[in-house]
This record gives structure tokens, sequence and C-alpha cells, in this order.
């Protein structure tokens, strides 16, 4: 596992953590501050892979050079795929950025938190498309 799935998975779990019950079965009503925090945490998911958009492209771009060098021959399938799920991964990205949007501060609260809660799922989908394809990528690359 590489350092950024570590930081990946630390990051969910110390979010999971923050976001699920308290101890004692009690919990604290919902404040603005709980919902800036949640809105930060969507933020900051999405801050820490949208830097890897440049790379997915080159990526993609190589792989589908490559896969047209090698025209229609068995060897250029690896191509084909890891091309077609950066594109997937890039696609993904821009369709969640381009529907997101900050939640209405005149909205409840609850309906914040579940927006929120939403947008942190999907989110977490763009981050893994983005590293199970730059994994893929790294992998094909190193090939000789």
């Amino acid at each position: 596992m590489t350092i950024k799935c570590y930081f990946l998975l630390l990051s969910l779990l110390s979010l999971f953590a923050a976001c699920g019950p308290k101890s004692g079965g009690e919990t604290s009503p919902l404040t603005e501050s709980d919902i800036q925090l949640l809105e930060e945490k969507v933020m900051r998911l999405h801050d820490s892979v949208m830097p890897q958009t440049a790379e997915v492209m080159r990526y993609k771009r190589k792989f589908q050079e490559k896969a047209e060098l090698l025209e229609d021959t068995l060897s250029s399938q690896p191509f084909r795929e890891a091309a077609l799920a950066l594109e997937q991964a890039y696609h993904l990205m821009m369709d969640w950025m381009q529907a997101y949007h900050a939640p209405d501060p005149q909205s409840a609260l609850e309906a914040r938190e579940a927006y929120l809660l939403d947008e942190l799922n999907k989110v977490q989908e763009v981050v893994d498309a983005y590293t199970e394809a730059l994994e893929q990528a790294h992998s094909l690359d190193s090939l000789p």
C-alpha cells in the first residue's frame, strides 16, 4: 500500500470517528460549527486528489498513444483499459465538481448535514477512482 493510501485510510478513519455517534449513547445538538467542519472535510478530501488531475490526463494520453501504436493487438488491451479507467476517474471528478454546491446557510442544519454526508460519499468515490486508476497506471508504466 502506498503512503497516499495510508494517508487516505487514516483520514477516513478519523472522519468516521469524528462523525460517528458520541460515546455513552448521547448525542449533542448539531451546530453551525459541525456543519462547517463537515464541509471542510469534503473539500479537504477533494483537494487531496485534485492536484493529481494533470497526472491522470498525462497517463491517459500516454496510454492512448501506446494503444494506438500497438493497434488492435492483444498487447494494446492493458493500455486501453488503463486509459479508460483514467478517463472515467477524470469525468467522475469533473461531474462531482460541477454538481457540488455549498449548502444553503438558510436551510436546516440536519438538511445541510445530510447533503454534506452524501457529498462526502461521492467525493470518496472520486478519491477511490483516482487512486485505483493511478495505481494501475503506475504499475503499467513500470513494465518494460
